[in-house]
């Protein structure tokens, strides 16, 4: 995979709703969660230590708003995440460009059944009427029909998530880690790992991982480069790590780095994925404000590092 990371779109569109984010238990971010579009300031202290604060617990709130998502994704979509062979074009559907000349080079370059081909062709101008909260809610339905593929249409359905992001040189991080986040979940069930034992129960082995890691999440979630730079930062001052360390630019590194970055970092004791997660948080809530996509994008990486986030809950 050698596919490099892209720097978030410029928000040109006025955000639907501003809403201040309700952490697990009631707990407060101080800051802006918008639906969609341009960013402003929320004026706002920073309060992201909450997001971790019950990580891997559920409330009845929580069962709530996920079931309200799932209540408003359209039915093509749900019936598709039920059916083995339906529900992988679907996730090809979520991870395809919204690019149409490279949607199309992506999807030409996919192996397998021409039905399946035909089914993520009609799924995807469905797929991008969601809401970006509904993505990976979506992504998660879909993992018990999964596990009822075959082993050999399981090798060709993770060949075939590996060629889409190949083929994408200006991939967005959020599809990486949905990408990532369905094959750990599914790999178990086709080639059972034994779950790696602890290897780092301190920070400065994995210094050059979270750098990497924040790097990405800065460019991503950031434009200027004062506003990378201070993301970073952020984030960085989180666990201690040197300053001025921010990754010169997105281009110097792929998505290869990513993934390393982040198997190593999974790698570590559970305080150590949290604190990692906690300067995540803190780098993307930089300007004050969580975008939809950024709030979900915290939570696939946490899903990655087996430390899963709730659901944040809007007021």
């Amino acid at each position: 995979m050698e596919t490099k990371l892209s720097t978030r779109q410029a928000r040109t569109n006025r955000p639907r709703e501003k809403q201040v984010l309700q952490g697990p238990e009631g707990t407060i971010l101080g800051t802006t969660i918008l639906a969609s579009g341009a960013g402003v300031d929320a004026g706002a202290a920073i309060a992201t230590s909450s997001v971790l604060s019950h990580a891997g617990t559920l409330t009845e709130k929580h069962l709530d708003y996920a079931a309200d998502i799932i209540a408003k994704i359209p039915e093509p979509l749900v019936t598709a995440s039920r059916d083995p062979l339906a529900a992988t074009a679907l996730v090809y559907a979520l991870l395809v460009s919204r690019d149409e000349t490279l949607r199309n080079i992506q999807l030409r370059q996919v192996q397998g059944d021409p039905a399946v081909l035909n089914q993520t062709t009609r799924l995807i101008p469905v797929v991008q009427t969601l809401e970006s909260r509904a993505r990976l809610p979506l992504l998660t339905l879909s993992i018990t029909a999964l596990r009822n593929l075959t082993a050999d249409q399981y090798t060709a359905f993770a060949k075939n998530l590996d060629t889409i992001m190949d083929a994408n040189k200006e991939a967005d991080l959020f599809a990486y880690v949905l990408q990532k986040t369905v094959l750990r979940r599914l790999a178990p069930n086709f080639s059972p790992i034994k779950k790696p034992a602890v290897q780092f129960y301190v920070l400065k082995p994995l210094i050059s991982d979270c750098i990497v890691l924040l790097s990405a999440l800065a460019y991503a979630g950031q434009t200027e480069p004062t506003d990378i730079a201070k993301a970073f930062n952020l984030g960085a001052a989180q666990l201690g790590l040197p300053p001025g360390t921010l990754q010169p630019d997105p281009s110097s590194y792929d998505l290869n780095k990513i993934d390393a970055a982040l198997n190593r970092i999974n790698q570590a004791a559970p305080q150590i994925k949290k604190a990692v997660l906690n300067a995540c948080a803190e780098t993307v809530a930089a300007d004050g404000i969580i975008q939809e996509n950024e709030a979900e994008l915290l939570r696939a990486i946490a899903d990655t590092l087996d430390c899963p986030i709730p659901p944040f809950l809007s007021l």
